[in-house]
């Protein structure tokens, strides 16, 4: 079990092992360095060498200024990675900050998901390190390029881990930061294959982040494909706990979106343009592989522009992502060209008018046929799945599993459903909400869509279209 709160303490580099076993350790150590494009002279410095109770073996990256190292307890033969710091002299005290809080905010979790923290030093040379747990596995930016994209239910047992992590941290006031691909790594573990393990945590407490501003968070992951399009801006009146929630949020629709596609969503070479692109279009699906729509409704709300539209934490995702089910990962019949005629952007309004008394509707006693699928989003920013039970151009009958008091007749809801191109958003109000168990049935006037949108939705909306 790993030791939690682990306190930084200063002890000796020692020499390590005899030389020839460091010769025949770096010799192997120098041609995996090779292989990953690491320097030999890192190797030469550090492999053989004895650092608090591990001996490091072989060097498997680097990021930033750090150094991760394979290392071997002796004693007992436990296998562990150790990360050592190597802070630039000009901004040694901030990196030396950062790497302690890591630690601190690592040593905290506890989760099957999360990379657990051993030990953790301080070398009478100077440098940080930590040690955490050795896991045999691949990362995901080692098995897309060589797998290609996931399946639809790999994903989904993939996204479901993940959040589990990031909500189990979230609920520990700790924000990740930094979630990309090399940060999930995949083992065969606990007699599960596509065991997720979270690594690269790189943010303190919140707490410890009250008085910093969102320009402050610029400086965020070094991989820019990943970043919300919130970075290019300020939010005025969110809390930070909240920017850093969606933040990571954001990272794992990214996540989702690459492991069914193969590549992150609006990629560009610049920054800016890469961040104001996410501010104003949906994610560019494209039409090979194909993604079943009611997965990519999935994923779209979490790739929301708007942060407080997004599903609030880990926790959040985790609990929308569990209740897709074998129906959300069928593909349908409908052909590309009906899908792409969805995603025409001409808006209409229709003329607004309000019921002349709403009424609370008796729940229906038969299940319903469900003719589509797509993302809910109410009033006060929460969401959730739904299904289309109904539809004309003037209404929509759906459910979602909201809770009671969630909504009300007279609420203005907004709706996502997957066009070819991206999402298809809807606007409209409650004029009726009923209860049947968890499952909420609402009757939905549309006020506003895309009026090629929505023919193409009630083209593949058609019963048998499925």
């Amino acid at each position: 079990m790993a030791t939690r709160g682990a306190r930084v303490s200063e002890i000796n580099l020692q020499s390590g092992p005899s030389a020839s076993r460091r010769k025949r350790l770096t010799s192997r150590a120098k041609t995996l360095a090779a292989v990953r494009g690491i320097s030999s002279a890192v190797v030469d410095e550090w492999v053989g060498r004895t650092v608090g109770k591990f001996e490091l073996t072989e060097v498997l990256g680097y990021e930033g200024h750090t150094v991760t190292f394979r290392g071997v307890r002796a004693d007992i033969g436990q296998q562990v990675a150790v990360k050592v710091l190597h802070p630039p002299d000009d901004r040694r005290d901030k990196f030396i900050q950062r790497f302690e809080s890591e630690i601190q905010a690592l040593s905290k979790l506890q989760h099957p998901n999360i990379v657990a923290v051993f030990d953790a030093g301080k070398l009478t040379e100077g440098q940080l390190y930590y040690a955490m747990e050795f896991v045999a596995g691949r990362s995901l930016e080692q098995l897309l390029p060589e797998q290609g994209p996931m399946d639809p239910a790999r994903c989904v047992r993939t996204v479901r881990q993940l959040a589990a992590a990031v909500g189990a941290a979230h609920t520990a006031g700790v924000f990740h930061r930094k979630l990309m691909p090399r940060h999930l790594l995949l083992s065969h573990r606990h007699g599960q294959a596509d065991f997720v393990t979270v690594t690269g945590f790189a943010t303190p407490q919140a707490g410890s982040l009250a008085a910093t501003t969102t320009q402050g968070l610029s400086a965020g992951p070094p991989n820019a494909a990943y970043l919300p399009p919130e970075r290019s801006k300020q939010i005025e009146g969110m809390p930070t706990r909240e920017v850093l929630a969606a933040a990571d949020v954001y990272a794992i629709g990214c996540l989702a979106f690459e492991m069914l596609v193969g590549r992150p969503p609006l990629t560009d070479q610049n920054l800016i343009l890469q961040l104001e692109r996410r501010r104003r279009h949906a994610p560019d699906w494209p039409e090979a592989p194909a993604v079943p729509p009611g997965l990519r409704a999935a994923v779209d709300a979490l790739l929301h522009p708007v942060p407080g539209i997004r599903p609030s934490s880990g926790v959040e995702v985790l609990d929308h992502w569990s209740r897709l089910d074998a129906r959300d990962l069928r593909h349908t019949k409908t052909s590309m060209a009906v899908r792409r005629r969805a995603l025409t952007t001409k808006a209409v309004t229709t003329a607004p008018h309000k019921p002349s008394q709403p009424v609370l509707k008796a729940a229906p006693t038969k299940r319903r046929p469900v003719l589509g699928r797509g993302m809910l989003q109410t009033d006060d920013g929460s969401g959730a799945p739904l299904k289309v039970h109904d539809a004309s151009s003037e209404s929509l009958e759906i459910s979602a599993f909201l809770g009671p008091g969630a909504v009300e007749p007279g609420d203005s809801v907004s709706m996502s459903f997957p066009g070819s191109g991206g999402s298809v958003l809807v606007f409209g109000t409650l004029d009726s909400v009923s209860l049947t168990g968890r499952q909420t049935h609402l009757q939905v006037r549309v006020e506003v869509i895309s009026q090629p949108a929505v023919e193409g939705l009630l083209e593949r909306w058609k019963p048998g279209s499925r």
